[in-house]
């Protein structure tokens, strides 16, 4: 009976969650504050931020000096009150348009102003192409490094464990830290399509093993709503495992 009553309780919480989250899309408030549902409402709310002395002040910038000075001031009120981390439909309505990240959703928001009060056409659309070119090109170049970086690995390198998610128990920690112990394994195979590695471990330097993979599932807020995850790997195993979980030695 009571696992009955624990597995509804389970299936009830997160549909309440899933169904808060939906309701932050729709919501013109978030925490008593008025959310834009788009661009031009946006526009609109910061006219009534701001009085006439401050618009005149911040139209003697250029584009350039405003966004520099208001990313970290007034752009970090917007991503934070206006819900760009955690899901708002203001937030939505830029996702649609394919802009996702709140520094470029603020970036948007502030150069269509400045624009606006100082007579220049919003030219939405090319900010927008603008954000994504940059994006595409930052991809490109993070794909090359990690290619580059793959094939300093080859068959039959000893590879050292790199302990991206941590430690396994305090005693690996110490270990590693004074220099008395090094995880290591070897390396049987390369993918070259995923940039994996398949590696038989031959060090743990615990008997628990190593931490290979960690992550909690998490809702728009960043709230943790299942159990972590934790992925261990012994000695005398093999896995197929990313490039950057290990060194060549």
């Amino acid at each position: 009976m009571y696992r009955i009553v624990l597995l509804v309780f389970i299936m009830f919480s997160a549909f309440a969650s899933k169904a808060q989250d939906k309701a932050r899309f729709f919501s013109d408030s978030i925490n008593g504050v008025y959310i834009p549902k788009n661009l031009e409402e946006s526009l609109k709310q910061i006219d009534t931020f701001w009085n006439d002395s401050t618009k005149q002040e911040v139209a003697k910038w250029t584009e350039d000096e405003f966004i520099g000075k208001a990313h970290h001031g007034f752009g970090t009120w917007i991503r934070n009150n206006w819900g760009l981390w955690g899901g708002s439909r203001l937030s939505e309505y830029f996702h649609k348009m394919g802009v996702n990240h709140p520094d470029d959703i603020s970036g948007i928001i502030l150069t269509s102003y400045h624009r606006k009060i100082t007579g220049k056409p919003l030219e939405v659309q090319s900010q927008i192409q603008h954000i994504k070119q940059y994006w595409e090109k930052a991809e490109m170049e993070e794909k090359e490094l990690k290619q580059k970086a793959f094939k300093e690995f080859f068959k039959g390198d000893t590879v050292e464990f790199s302990y991206y998610y941590e430690f396994i128990s305090p005693e690996q920690e110490a270990s590693y830290m004074n220099d008395s112990c090094e995880a290591y394994g070897i390396v049987i195979d390369k993918n070259e399509k995923d940039l994996t590695l398949l590696v038989k471990l031959l060090r743990a330097c615990d008997e628990k093993g190593i931490v290979v993979d960690r992550y909690a599932r998490t809702d728009n807020s960043g709230k943790q709503v299942r159990e972590e995850h934790i992925e261990v790997m012994l000695e005398g195993e093999k896995k197929w495992l990313g490039y950057n979980l290990w060194h060549v030695k």
